[in-house]
Order: C-alpha cells, then sequence, then structure tokens
C-alpha cells in the first residue's frame, strides 16, 4: 500500500482460492480446483500527501474489502461484512 501511495501506481485487487483444500484433493489423488478472480484497479487518493497511522489503516481495510468483495463469503474472514466498505481514498481507473 505505501509503494502505491508514494508512486502513484495503480492497484489490481487479485485473490485465489481453493489451495487450502489441497491435501483433501492430493489425499483423493485427484486434481485441486484453484480459482483466480481479478478485480477493478484503483488509485489510492489520500486526504494529504504523508497520511497519519489511521487514515493509512482506512486505507488499507478499503483496499482488503475490495478483495473480500472477490472471495466467497466463507472465506473472507474479518472482512466478511461488505455493508462497512467504504470507497473514500479509492479512486477507480475508467474501463
Amino acid at each position: 500500500m505505501l509503494v502505491a501511495l508514494k508512486s502513484n501506481a495503480p492497484i489490481l485487487p487479485m485473490i485465489q482460492y481453493g489451495a487450502e483444500k489441497f491435501s483433501y484433493y492430493f489425499r483423493r489423488f485427484k486434481r485441486t480446483p484453484i480459482t483466480i478472480k481479478v478485480g477493478e484497479p484503483f488509485l489510492i487518493k489520500p486526504s494529504c500527501p504523508f497520511p497519519k497511522k489511521e487514515e493509512r489503516q482506512q486505507i488499507t481495510d478499503e483496499i482488503m474489502y475490495q478483495m473480500a468483495r472477490l472471495l466467497p463469503a466463507e472465506n473472507r474472514g474479518y472482512y466478511a461484512d461488505l455493508s462497512k466498505a467504504t470507497t473514500e481514498h479509492l479512486s477507480f481507473l475508467p474501463k
């Protein structure tokens, strides 16, 4: 997050899931289904050039919610409640 913040580089959220079931499928001599999903690219737009710890945490949470949207509900963990997701510090790039 800090590298993207300092360089103004876009972030492309990507997730993969299914590998957590590898041992289950391996013991049965089957291929493990792995899913890869890619979200919408965005830029970070902080309120000031050097955001304080609280704002950096909020930006991190916003990024994590974008990644959680790509996961099935049972894999979201702490970020399961998508109603708490905000995009105050994110600027999505046009398609």
